[in-house]
């Protein structure tokens, strides 16, 4: 078996992820955290007909922080990409409870299979995502 491959992400950044509250908002706000069964997250899935979704950011890529206006422009690319691709989502954030970052706005982004989610990821220059297939578990995938 080959070794594991090692993560750019320097392991406190990794950590402050782990902990983080996947806050998504709408009819029936609900907060997702990594590696933990929501089965609120199951019944959105089903709602809308889908087996799968992930939660993305356009905001500070590689955790670098950027300002505000900076922020809110990607922020208006994602969701451009979004409708061209005729997909739905829901305005979410991350939060860090206790934190020193800012809540960062996000999309959970509904039918999204792990193959697109890892590209949307990559291309808005992220660490990671979260995503979630089947069994309503999100889990972080790392970019990097």
């Amino acid at each position: 078996m080959p070794p594991a491959k090692r993560s750019l992400i320097p392991p406190r950044m990794l950590e402050a992820y782990q902990q983080t509250e996947y806050r998504v908002f709408g009819q029936a706000p609900l907060v997702l955290r990594v590696d933990s069964l929501s089965p609120e997250l199951l019944s959105l899935h089903c709602h809308h007909g889908v087996n799968c979704s992930c939660l993305v950011t356009a905001c500070n890529p590689h955790s670098c922080l950027q300002s505000d206006i900076w922020n809110r422009r990607a922020m208006e690319r994602l969701e451009q990409l979004l409708r061209q691709q005729n997909r739905r989502w829901i305005e979410a954030e991350g939060y860090l409870p206790g934190g020193d970052w800012p809540a960062e706005p996000s999309r959970l982004v509904l039918g999204c299979p792990l193959a697109e989610a890892e590209q949307l990821g990559k291309r808005f220059q992220q660490n990671a995502v979260l995503w979630s297939g089947p069994d309503g578990v999100p889990q972080l995938i790392l970019m990097r």
